[in-house]
Parts: C-alpha cells; sequence; structure tokens
C-alpha cells in the first residue's frame, strides 16, 4: 500500500495530464445557468479551434516534494537495501521479506519519473552504441537514429543539481539491483519470491522509466472509440470534449514515446540485461519464462543488445553445459525476436544450427530434444532462400531515374564519399553472406554424412539442406547426391519428410 501510495503521489505531482474529461469547457461548467439547465447541453459537439483544455503543468512547490520524498523516503529504502545485500542471508524468511518490501518500494518510485528527468544522450553514447549497433556489417552514416522531439519535460538541463541528483539516485538504483542478481544467483531454491521481485524491478529500471508505444496504442484505440461515438457522418469536423481531450492525452504520450523508442545503453544497461539473460538460463522454469519474456521486450528496445547476448545463449548449447541451462538458452533463442534476428544474418544461421547438431550427444533426453525441436520449427518458418542476384542484374530505369534524382541535389565531398563507402560495404557485406551460404550447406553435409548421426537430426539435416538450395548459384554435387539418396532411405519417416518437402 505504502509504494503505491508513493507511485501515486509521485505521478499527480510530476507527470503533465489533462485534468478534466467533461463534455463542457471549464468556464461553461462554472456557468450558474448551465448549472441550471445542463441536460440541455448533453452531447455537444465542439469545433478543435473551440476547445479548451487545462492541463496540470508540475510548479515548483510540486517538484519540491517530489524531490523531498526521494530524499526522505526512497533514499533510506535505498539505503536499507545495501545494508540488506551485504547481509545476504537468503535463508531467512525474515531476511526475504525486508528485501522484497524495501526493493518493491524503491522501484514503484523509480517507475514513475520519465515526465520528471529528460534522458540526454551524449554524442559519445550514441557513437559508442552505433559502433555495436544489431545491424551489422553497416557503415555509421547508414543506420538510422530517433531525433529527440519536444516533451514536457520537468528537468532538461544535464547542469541542474536536481536533475543529477535524481539521475545519479537512479545510476544507484541500477547498480543496487545488478548486485542483488549477484547475490540472488547462488541461491538453491529458497528465495524465488526475491528472484520474482527483483525481475520486476529490473524490468521497471529498463522499461517502465519511459512511456511506451504499447500504451500509446491502448490510448490511440479509445480515441478511436470516442471518436466513433461522436461521429455522424464520415469527415465530421465537430467532436465530443472528451475525443478531443483523449487526442491531446494520445498525442502528449507519443512525444515520450518517441523519445524512448530507443533507450540509452551504458554499462549499467549491460550488467542488468545479462543479468536478464542468466536469469533466462536458470534452473526453475517460472524464472526462465519471467525472464525470457523480459529479455524479448529489451531486445525490442535496446539496440545492440541482441548482438550482445548471442554469444552467452549459444554458448550455452555447448554439450557440456547443464541440461537446465541447455534448455533455457533453447526456449530463449526460439523467441520471435532472436528467430528474426538470426535468420537475416547467414553466417548467425551458420553458427546455431553447428551448435543444435552437436546437441544429438544428449539425444536421450526426450524433454530436450521436445525443446531442440521447437528451435528448429521456429529457425525454418524464418529461413528464406539465399539469393543475391538482384546485386548483379542491370536495371536501366533505375539508373535514369538516380540520374535525374542527382541533378535536383547539391552534392559535397563528404557525400560522395559515404556513398562510396556504403557501395564497398555492400559488396562485403554480399560476399560474407554468400560465403556463409556456402559454409552451411558444408557443415550440415559433414555432420549429415557421419554414421553416428541420429535419425531425427537427419531429418534436420534433409530440412537445413532444402532450404539452403539456390536459384542464382548450382547446387554442389554432394549436396544433390545426399538429397537424392534419402529419397531411397530405409528410415520411412525420413522419405516422408524429403518427399514432403521436395512437392513443396
Amino acid at each position: 500500500m505504502g509504494a503505491e501510495l508513493l507511485s501515486t503521489t509521485i505521478i499527480y505531482l510530476t507527470w503533465t495530464y489533462t485534468l478534466t474529461t467533461r463534455f463542457v469547457n471549464p468556464e461553461e461548467w462554472k456557468n450558474k445557468d448551465f448549472q441550471a439547465s445542463h441536460y440541455l447541453h448533453w452531447g455537444c459537439l465542439y469545433k478543435l479551434e473551440d476547445v479548451k483544455i487545462s492541463w496540470h503543468i508540475p510548479q515548483a512547490a510540486e517538484i519540491d516534494f517530489a524531490l523531498e520524498l526521494f530524499r526522505n523516503i526512497v533514499e533510506p529504502a535505498m539505503n536499507t537495501l545495501k545494508g540488506l545485500i551485504r547481509q545476504g542471508d537468503l535463508n531467512d524468511t525474515i531476511w526475504r521479506n525486508d528485501f522484497c518490501r524495501h526493493l518493491t518500494f524503491a522501484s514503484k518510485a523509480f517507475s514513475d519519473i520519465f515526465c520528471l528527468v529528460r534522458d540526454v544522450v551524449t554524442p559519445e553514447e550514441l557513437r559508442a552504441n552505433i559502433e555495436t549497433s544489431d545491424v551489422r556489417y553497416e557503415i555509421p552514416e547508414m543506420l538510422a537514429a530517433v531525433e529527440p522531439i519536444s516533451a514536457p519535460w520537468v528537468l532538461r538541463d544535464p547542469a541542474h543539481p536536481d536533475y543529477q541528483y535524481l539521475t545519479d539516485l537512479r545510476k544507484q538504483f541500477g547498480t543496487l539491483l545488478h548486485q542483488s542478481s549477484m547475490m540472488l544467483r547462488h541461491d538453491e531454491g529458497s528465495a524465488i519470491d526475491a528472484i520474482q521481485v527483483l525481475t520486476c524491478s529490473i524490468r521497471t529500471y529498463l522499461l517502465e522509466c519511459g512511456d511506451d508505444f504499447q500504451n500509446g496504442m491502448q490510448m490511440l484505440e479509445s480515441l478511436s472509440n470516442d471518436m466513433n461515438s461522436s461521429r455522424q457522418f464520415p469527415h465530421q469536423k465537430e467532436l465530443s470534449r472528451k475525443a478531443w481531450a483523449q487526442k491531446a492525452r494520445t498525442h502528449n504520450t507519443f512525444r515520450f514515446a518517441l523519445n524512448y523508442a530507443k533507450r540509452r545503453y551504458t554499462d549499467i544497461e549491460d550488467h542488468l540485461i545479462h543479468d536478464v539473460v542468466e536469469w533466462s538460463l536458470w534452473q526453475y522454469a517460472t524464472v526462465r519464462e519471467e525472464n525470457q519474456s523480459l529479455l524479448g521486450e529489451l531486445v525490442s528496445y535496446y539496440d545492440g543488445s541482441a548482438r550482445r547476448v548471442l554469444p552467452v545463449l549459444y554458448g550455452a548449447l555447448d554439450p557440456s553445459t547443464g541440461v537446465d541451462r541447455m534448455k533455457g538458452a533453447l526456449w530463449t533463442l526460439k523467441m520471435d525476436v532472436f528467430v528474426n534476428y538470426i535468420t537475416e544474418e547467414p553466417d548467425l544461421v551458420v553458427e546455431l544450427v553447428r551448435k543444435i547438431f552437436m546437441l544429438q550427444q544428449v539425444h536421450k533426453d526426450s524433454s530436450m530434444q521436445d525443446y531442440v525441436a521447437a528451435l528448429v520449427g521456429a529457425i525454418k518458418g524464418g529461413l528464406t532462400e539465399p539469393c543475391l542476384l538482384i546485386y548483379d542484374i542491370d536495371n536501366p530505369y533505375l539508373d535514369s531515374a538516380t540520374k535525374d534524382l542527382k541533378r535536383t541535389l547539391i552534392y559535397v565531398v563528404e557525400d560522395t564519399t559515404v556513398t562510396v563507402r556504403a557501395r564497398k560495404q555492400r559488396n562485403a557485406r554480399v560476399k560474407i553472406w554468400d560465403e556463409s551460404a556456402k559454409k552451411a550447406v558444408e557443415d550440415i553435409l559433414t555432420i549429415a554424412q557421419s554414421p553416428d548421426i541420429h535419425w531425427v537430426y537427419t531429418i534436420y539435416a534433409v530440412q537445413f539442406l532444402q532450404f539452403l538450395i539456390r536459384r542464382d548459384v548450382p547446387p554442389s554435387p554432394s549436396q544433390l547426391k545426399y538429397l537424392l539418396e534419402k529419397l531411397s532411405e530405409s528410415n520411412e519417416t525420413i522419405r516422408y519428410v524429403w518427399m514432403s518437402l521436395s512437392a513443396c
């Protein structure tokens, strides 16, 4: 209750929001004649220019009170949390209760400060993020970045003492979360409740400190309903005051959402995302599932996170890894965000396929093979035929349109240099893709022709090789020979799979 009260108080003190959604303007609402005959105005409609919307704008006294709450309530709770982390008595129920209580209290406070402090990305951080972007084999100039737009933040100046205090306090909270994760990782099952609270707190720190598009889409749906209920004919310009107020709130929400479309990626975020990855591979399925869901959201918001976590997930597929950790890695890689990312990069597919075929060493574990089959099915669904012929085809119409466009532009030396570098990078990228596709066929054939291969993995090999048949490059003789041999395979399941694929 205390955490919810603190959260609600900070929201009403620091957020910018519409004050009323009444069906008439404020001055009309206060009119005595209206109060005596308000029923005559039910369902009245307004043009946009006639609507007067009252906004709550945080005042100096409200901001000071919010900062006082952080200094007198949130900061002491974090200090208590530091002591609990140093104590680290995971088997003590009183310790776990205090840890969960103080962590929930602090995370509730930090979940509602996105209207209070603007998150400023420095040029150095932007360059570092571009260098480690999830978009691979591309020059920095060709990577798009979301430019910040105006939004009603309360604290905008990084040099302001209050701005520095809140940002430093939030960094301390992030550090506490990482320390808590490192401590709880030694738990043997007695502190599941504390781990679940930690996962929710990490979600708050990494995602809920900025308005998101999901909230905006919900408000957009509500706006659509309000407009449809007011509209009597197409292209109507007059709507209810509630619809106009909802439109103003929706625009305000999307202003924040656009500024938080891609989040800052500092050392603290890197540590916490790797903590989420480790929890996604943990021994208890409940903890794994919660963190796998969180990891999927993080990859969507933090550019470069997929590139950083894939080596950890691939490493967890080593046959010497524990079964639970291996299952966590397989199920995490099966998620759409990772499947889409991997299948777009042929060299990542090669490495993953190699890891999958190494798992036949643990084929006696039937539940493990269910996880492998699920991942193989997801990868097959995302694979497309490698075809790089488009880069070698002359297109005179496109060339003519390009020349016409160039005549309308003013070129400088730097622009020409960027174009040349982009073309060279494109050629290098195409070469890597071509070599990776050939390497995938060679590796799969080497593994598939092994006398020790399990028949289930022979089916996987046939399926992957069928997807890797290209129309821009002739298939290798060994690839065709292997696939044709499987038409007369003694195992009827393998024959049926190959014949069904051939029919497609």
